[in-house]
């Protein structure tokens, strides 16, 4: 009987030891679990709707995850020693292994957010990326140095932008970046001369996006001679309606009185697409003028319920900008 007890009074202090362990490993692992929480959670607040609930979904799958394998861990060691069980040391290894992977998860969460920092990058860094394969990276580079107003990125980007072979995205980005860089007032140094022919050329592009971007940064830049270009295209009936939009919008910046009626025959087209009218509408409404009042005022019988809306909203628009 007294040799049982001396062999069994090891195993007790061993079951013990794998406990202590598995209830270490979940405290342990509450720390990367936390950090994890708020990194992740701040990362994705300022997304759209549906994708931040899904990104937050995700957050809480991660954490709910580490959460109920760290608690299955320390009921099962507890279990086991119970029972008198290897479960404990089962239960020990569960915890301990959710631990480090929560541990690698919080890690590699943290560098993701770290290298997609791209307003804490510096110039040369972000010039660096831009001129790299990497499409992802490249287009977050473009967006953050046109926002910077960086003359130095000026002609890689046109460049990229007139790279048909580029992909898209990478070239949309540039575009855009284009529009932020050159908007009043223009950094000093700056060649808009390039920037401004590379645009109207982009207008040209087979691709839709491309063309709405490019038209929609000839817009912030406000060039007049992005005018004529823009005309032309309005009028060009194999014109995209992604393409259209953008460039009603650009003509909207531009207070373009001689694109009024093109984009007024578009506004009473009931077969063009509803969005493509609403911009139109809303574009009428900044160049304003009898003409462009005529259009909307036509639009309000509109079939469309949202044109009729946008036809309102921009008439109100005129009426408010009057002396």
């Amino acid at each position: 009987m007294a040799e049982n007890s001396a062999n069994d009074a090891p195993a007790a202090r061993m079951s013990k030891l794998w406990i202590a362990a598995a209830a270490a490993a979940a405290l342990i692992g509450a720390f990367p679990a936390v950090t994890y929480a708020v990194a992740w959670f701040n990362y994705t607040k300022g997304d759209c709707g549906v994708v931040r609930v899904y990104e937050h979904a995700f957050g809480a799958a991660v954490v709910g995850g580490w959460l109920t394998a760290a608690a299955v861990g320390v009921l099962v060691a507890v279990a086991g020693q119970l029972k008198k069980s290897r479960l404990v040391i089962a239960g020990a290894v569960i915890s301990v292994a959710a631990a480090i992977a929560m541990a690698l998860m919080c890690t590699a969460t943290l560098n993701h957010i770290k290298d997609m920092d791209f307003p804490a990058k510096s110039t040369d860094e972000l010039l660096k990326t831009l001129r790299t394969t990497d499409k992802e990276h490249r287009d977050l580079a473009a967006i953050e140095l046109g926002r910077r107003k960086a003359p130095e990125a000026a002609d890689l980007l046109c460049d990229i932008l007139e790279d048909a072979s580029a992909d898209t995205s990478v070239r949309h980005a540039a575009a855009v970046a284009l529009g932020g860089l050159f908007e009043p007032p223009a950094p000093p140094g700056a060649d808009t001369e390039r920037a401004v022919s590379c645009l109207i050329k982009a207008l040209k592009s087979k691709d839709p996006l491309v063309q709405s971007s490019a038209a929609y940064a000839l817009g912030c830049i406000g060039d007049p001679r992005a005018l004529e270009p823009l005309i032309e295209l309005l009028r060009d009936k194999s014109c995209h309606p992604y393409a259209l939009q953008g460039v009603a919008q650009a003509l909207g910046k531009l207070k373009a009185a001689e694109a009024v009626e093109p984009l007024a025959k578009h506004l009473a087209d009931e077969t063009c697409p509803s969005n493509v009218r609403q911009s139109i509408a809303w574009t009428l409404g900044e160049i304003g003028g009898d003409d462009a009042r005529a259009a909307l005022e036509k639009a309000k019988n509109s079939k469309d319920q949202a044109v009729k809306e946008a036809a309102d909203y921009a008439l109100d628009s005129m009426d408010d900008k009057k002396p």
